[in-house]
């Protein structure tokens, strides 16, 4: 047997164990000299090539999530043509809704509802919605004893007059026998001074009603009418504030939708048009800018005025002539929209370009020798919260038209058109391929030759209709335009897809929302246990204790069912209760790192406490969190999944996975409609199993025993 240059056992190197451990020891001091912990820990992650490929796929599914509007959506990403219908809805809204009948008597408006205001001649259900929902609520609260009291006059209490209330407690006033040798309450009178008035209101209330034999003498029903006066009066000038700030925002909804409507219509017509609208619209924006609240008589008549005309030239400049079919179209330009823009919001605009950007220039700055995480963190994200500051200021009208069945009914004359790689809404019924088999298994089956004669017969039905599916927009197996749906429909002709890729974005933020704050939670309390320790380990350790004993599942059913079951009360509750364990991890981290020399360096030259907690202790002992939030996501994904599924989670129209699965299981029969179950329960497998092999990468990087 050959002992050649091969044979490196102690024994034939001449070295005893404890040498070559030294030199294994040399040798791996050499290799991470001058690096730093997390440089070690992203060294050792990248050679497990699972839980790198796991880390990508998860950044797949995040984007996704993030471009579902871009990737699937009934709304086109760009259109060009002429919206003939739109042209003539928005002429009429704009000529006999915001200048014919909102602005016009404005002033008149606003005259007669604050006169109302000052004549105490409003009914009491106008006065609760004028007032803001705490005011209104404890006047509800006060004026209650003064219903009950005037019941025999069968006045429904929420259309009588308040007016009448005081109409009616000062008859009473009238009718109760003076006592004189009853002596009015001087305790009381001394309490109700040193009360607010709406304190001094109810406590008049509870007195009055207190007396014995329910009589009231004519001293207190008059302290207690003053007050109930008093109350009133405080808040008639809470409504009038209340009512002027309504006034106000009618008149800036009024300016945008003028402006908005206006820019649609003259975009649509020549250059002459254009420039006299905008005329138009620089008069209408003065008009808009008129005090109608505090104008004269006389000035409130010519704002009137003004309207009136202004809505005669609107009217005079867009006349649409389309509507009788013997008159002669407007001649409209064609013009170019973005509506799928309209579906995103302030998240969507700092979400999209922060992925790219984390995507793209994140590897590309570590690469150029940027090594500081932190700073290439800002550099990603300080242009995504410009972008979402910017989309913040833009003006957005979300647009309900169907331009499917706009374009099919000629309603909008087609010049270009692009739609969404997956052009279906969340909520487009399509009833005519109601349980739609996937596209995309159709070809792999013609593909690899499984199809038997009625699979071939159906499919070749379908490629007939296809055909003209252009024209038609009906058919059996192929949605309007020729569009497919890849993984099939429900049973309400939903696209499965579609529904996938935006019930993604309520899934995979539960994930990462709840154990956030989850996280948030158990590093502060676990921080305070650890460092503390005595009475303060004590408690929260008990409080721990006590929230574990209860099972998880158990304990978010018993809170859901209290809460509204809303995305942000979800993802609450699911951090209420997964933040014990992290809080034990980092309590142990605490306790191991509270007793090392740069800990007891910092107490000794006066460090406070705050800082050795945050600075000091925390950063090195963060490695075991990682990993279990890393698990926990995986595990609040399969909570959200698991409440939807059991009806408590996220309710429609919003789809989750959880929620695509409880539809499944109450309309899957069992003639082989597999994908409404397996397309949901997939994803919910591969997100979990990707964020488990993510947390197994992190945990083997961390371990100490890999750093040598």
């Amino acid at each position: 047997m050959s002992t050649g240059a091969s044979d490196t056992s102690p024994s034939a190197s001449g070295q005893s164990p404890e040498e070559v451990a030294a030199a294994a020891a040399e040798a791996a001091q050499k290799k991470y000299s001058g690096r730093s912990y997390w440089d070690i820990v992203k060294s050792q992650f990248f050679k497990d090539k699972l839980a790198v490929a796991a880390a990508w796929l998860v950044l797949l599914l995040f984007g996704l999530a993030i471009f579902a509007p871009f990737i699937a959506n009934n709304k086109p990403l760009y259109i060009r043509g002429v919206f003939r219908k739109n042209y003539g809805t928005v002429y009429r809204e704009l000529v006999f809704g915001s200048l014919g009948s909102d602005l016009q008597g404005m002033a008149k408006r606003y005259e007669r509802e604050r006169l109302a205001w000052e004549e105490r001649s409003i009914e009491v259900r106008e006065l609760y919605e004028r007032l803001d929902q705490d005011t209104a609520l404890e006047l509800v609260r006060l004026i209650e004893p003064c219903e009950r009291k005037i019941d025999d006059q069968a006045w429904d209490k929420n259309t009588f007059l308040v007016s009448e209330v005081f109409t009616a407690l000062d008859s009473l006033t009238a009718e109760v026998p003076r006592f004189t040798e009853v002596d009015l309450d001087t305790v009381l009178v001394k309490e109700l001074e040193d009360l607010t008035p709406p304190e001094r209101f109810a406590k008049a209330i509870s007195f009055a009603y207190d007396l014995p034999g329910n009589l009231l003498t004519t001293q207190r029903l008059s302290a207690f009418l003053e007050l109930a006066r008093e109350r009133w009066e405080t808040e008639v000038g809470l409504a009038q504030g209340t009512l002027r700030e309504k006034f106000e925002t009618l008149l800036s909804e009024l300016d945008f939708t003028v402006h908005f409507k206006t820019n649609f219509l003259k975009s649509q017509r020549n250059e002459q048009v254009q420039a006299q609208a905008d005329s138009l619209l620089a008069e209408a924006r003065t008009l808009f800018a008129s005090d109608f609240m505090t104008s004269e008589p006389e000035r409130r008549k010519q704002l009137d005025a003004q309207a009136v005309q202004l809505g005669q030239a609107f009217k005079a400049l867009f006349a649409d002539k389309g509507p009788r079919p013997e008159r002669k179209p407007v001649e409209l330009n064609a013009i170019e929209m973005y509506p799928m823009l309209d579906d995103l919001d302030v998240t969507d605009s700092f979400f999209m370009p922060a992925w790219l950007l984390l995507v793209v220039l994140f590897p590309l700055l570590s690469w150029f020798g940027m090594k500081s995480v932190g700073k290439r963190l800002l550099i990603c994200v300080a242009p995504a919260m410009v972008c979402a500051l910017l989309w913040s200021t833009f003006d957005k009208v979300l647009m309900t038209t169907d331009f499917k069945d706009q374009i099919q009914n000629g309603d909008i004359e087609l010049e270009d058109v692009v739609w969404a790689p997956v052009a279906f809404g969340i909520n487009e019924n399509d009833s005519l391929n109601r349980f739609t088999e996937p596209y995309a298994w159709v070809l792999i089956k013609r593909v690899l030759g499984w199809e038997d004669e009625e699979d071939a017969e159906s499919s070749g039905e379908a490629g007939e209709a296809g055909a003209d599916a252009e024209s038609s927009g009906t058919d059996s197996g192929v949605a309007p335009f020729g569009f497919k749906h890849w993984l099939g429909t429900d049973n309400n002709g939903r696209d499965v897809m579609t529904r996938l890729l935006w019930g993604g974005r309520i899934s995979l933020s539960v994930g990462f929302v709840s154990m956030g704050f989850a996280a948030f939670i158990g590093i502060i309390m676990g921080s305070l246990a650890g460092y503390y320790r005595g009475w303060v380990d004590f408690a929260i350790m008990r409080m721990i204790e006590i929230v574990m004993s209860v099972p998880a599942l158990l304990l978010i059913l018993t809170v859901i069912a209290f809460v509204p079951p809303s995305i942000f009360n979800i993802m609450i509750v699911i951090g209420l209760t997964r933040w014990t364990s992290i809080a034990r991890l980092m309590r142990g981290e605490f306790i191991r790192l509270g007793d090392q020399e740069f800990v007891l360096a910092a107490r000794a030259l006066g460090v406070s406490n705050t800082r050795i907690i945050f600075r000091h202790i925390l950063p090195n002992g963060m490695a075991p969190i990682l990993v279990s939030v890393s698990f926990g996501i995986a595990a609040a994904i399969l909570i959200e999944s698991a409440l939807s599924f059991l009806g408590f989670g996220i309710m429609i129209p919003f789809p989750s996975w959880g929620g695509l699965l409880s539809d499944a299981r109450e309309t899957v029969s069992s003639d082989g409609r597999w994908w409404i179950i397996w397309c949901p329960g997939f994803m919910i497998f591969l997100s979990i199993v990707v964020y488990n092999l993510v947390g197994e990468g992190l945990r083997d990087a961390l371990d100490p025993r890999l750093k040598v």
